[in-house]
Parts: structure tokens; C-alpha cells; sequence
């Protein structure tokens, strides 16, 4: 019996302390959004180009994730050629159009599928990003004519933000 590749799923991102990717989810409060992947599907990759600020939900991301990267002293150039020599099959930018992206290492297209998810919710209007994960009501099928990536729908809400929390690092 042979065995099923593991899709090697990258996520890039500076934000690893107080951004919704950060944060625990409710049903899981001691696992960040990169836990909660099927580890037997994906193998679980994070790019960071954030300071480390010592905090303990990055420590979390870094223990979530099969492997942690840190490409904030790299180039756009160099981080996207360490991106392409991984091997990536999907790379998913966390930030969009937000405080402190590095757009500029997609734009170099390091993976086969580049999907958009979390951060800004609006398009990038950029080519190189081929999907956004959404919902119906951030993005209802009738705003796809002003987005230049195509829709992925959750069934439910796209953000995994834990809206209430007695941890204060976490609100």
C-alpha cells in the first residue's frame, strides 16, 4: 500500500502575536489556527517576516507548525527563492493589503497555488494570488467582478477569531 503525499501548505505572515491567525480558537484554546490542520493531508509550513517578540502565542505558531521559518532579514527576492527551493504546493499570504506585508514574495510566485486568507478581506488586485478564502457574507458571489482572485467559500465565517477571552494577551 503506498502513501498519499502530504500537500506541503505554506503560510506567510508578520503577524504573530495579536493578529486573528494568532489567537486561539474556542474550541481548541491551547492550539493556534496552524494546529487545527489535518496533519495526515498537509505538512504544515509558517514563513515569518515578523520580529520575534518573545510572546507566547508565537511560541505556540512555532510549536503548531511542522516547520517555522523566519525570513525577516531576507530579501523579497531571497525569501521567495527559499519559498520555491521547499517545494511548496500552496502558499497562503495572511496579510493582504495590511500594516507590514511583504506582497512583493508572492509577486514572485514561489508556489504553483497562491491563495489569499485573513488580514484584508478586500482583493489584492494583483495576477499572482489565484484564490481568496472567504465567506458568503464578506464576499457575496456578486462582488467577484471586483476581485481579481476566485472565491473560496467557507461554510461559515472566514475569520477564526476567538471573540471573547480571559487571557488579556489574547484580546
Amino acid at each position: 500500500m503506498s502513501r498519499k503525499k502530504k500537500l506541503k501548505k505554506r503560510n506567510l505572515s508578520s503577524d504573530n502575536k495579536r493578529s486573528t491567525k494568532a489567537k486561539t480558537t474556542p474550541k481548541k484554546p491551547s492550539i493556534s489556527l496552524f494546529g487545527l490542520h489535518k496533519r495526515d493531508e498537509f505538512e504544515i509550513f509558517c514563513y515569518s517576516y515578523g520580529e520575534d517578540d518573545g510572546s507566547r502565542i508565537r511560541a505556540q505558531i512555532e510549536q503548531d507548525c511542522d516547520k517555522f521559518v523566519d525570513l525577516i532579514n531576507l530579501s523579497h527576492a531571497d525569501a521567495a527563492r527559499l519559498i520555491y527551493e521547499d517545494q511548496v504546493d500552496i502558499l497562503v499570504d495572511l496579510k493582504g493589503h495590511t500594516r507590514d506585508n511583504r506582497l512583493e514574495i508572492s509577486a514572485f510566485r514561489p508556489a504553483p497555488v497562491q491563495v489569499r486568507y485573513l488580514g484584508l478581506a478586500g482583493t489584492t488586485g494583483a495576477n499572482f494570488f489565484d484564490y481568496i478564502i472567504t465567506d458568503k457574507i464578506v464576499t457575496p458571489d456578486d462582488h467577484a467582478q471586483y476581485y481579481s482572485e476566485n472565491f473560496v467559500y467557507l461554510p461559515h465565517c472566514y475569520s477564526s477569531e476567538q471573540l471573547l477571552s480571559s487571557d488579556p494577551e489574547q484580546r
